[in-house]
């Protein structure tokens, strides 16, 4: 089983197409048979993110609500859906679009590793993507079809849509539950928002720790960025009945 999960935003404006493109390139993610299915897990209070239930509804993914938004929460669910102490968990930022990379990277470590108990974080920096606003035709119309992301993030990083953000390490972090569990399973992460302290806990106690960013891409919107590109909105509304009959 392999859980992928993250804290949400409303779902509207700028946001929903953000977000959908994150989570369709989530979507296509294949990782291979020993690594079990894949469950997507989005996490928010209904009454704080607008249409969450119609997104997971869509999307075949997995809603939890009621949820403190802190990390201590967040993780102590995602692991509630695995079923061993060696299947992967990814934590992502909901901005966050992935490649196959990330499969690939987390297979080979994975091999190298697999003589020793199964602790370890991998875990990298991004891209900012100056065409975050327009949306993967796949999901206009509520639809998830096969998406060559690959191709995808390979041409945006060769025509600089682009810019590498090398000192912001806190994006995504692909461990296992025993990495951040006691001997009892349950979870250590104090009540904090602070992701750092992810990266410092498994230094600090040997757990192997590795920064996969030069072989996993990874692109991200940043609304806060200062690179001043003016990104062309285009609303996307996939709320209308008639696209889901």
């Amino acid at each position: 089983m392999v859980v992928i999960f993250s804290l949400t935003k409303p779902f509207t404006d700028n946001a929903y197409i953000e977000q959908m493109n994150a989570i369709l390139s989530w979507k296509q993610l294949e990782f291979p048979p020993h690594a079990g299915s894949k469950k997507i897990i989005l996490c928010g209070n209904e009454n704080e993110v607008e249409n969450i239930e119609t997104i997971c509804r869509v999307f075949d993914i997995i809603h939890h609500s009621n949820i403190q938004t802190n990390l201590s929460s967040m993780f102590q669910v995602a692991y509630t859906y695995t079923e061993s102490d060696d299947e992967p968990v990814l934590y992502i930022n909901n901005r966050i679009i992935l490649d196959s990379t990330i499969v690939k990277t987390w297979d080979t470590f994975s091999q190298i590793v697999s003589q020793i108990p199964p602790r370890y974080l991998l875990y990298g920096d991004r891209h900012d993507w100056l065409n975050s606003l327009q949306p993967f035709e796949e999901f206009r119309y509520g639809q998830c079809r096969s998406l060559n992301l690959d191709s995808y993030i390979t041409h945006y990083l060769k025509n600089n849509d682009a810019v590498h953000t090398p000192h912001n390490k806190l994006n995504y972090f692909l461990h296992t539950r025993k990495t951040f569990c006691d001997d009892k399973g349950q979870c250590i992460i104090p009540p904090i928002d602070d992701c750092q302290w992810l990266i410092d806990y498994a230094t600090q106690n040997n757990i192997h720790t590795v920064d996969v960013s030069k072989t996993v891409n990874v692109l991200y919107y940043n609304p806060e960025s200062d690179l001043n590109i003016k990104s062309k909105y285009i609303k996307v509304n996939i709320f209308k009945k008639k696209q889901f009959n």
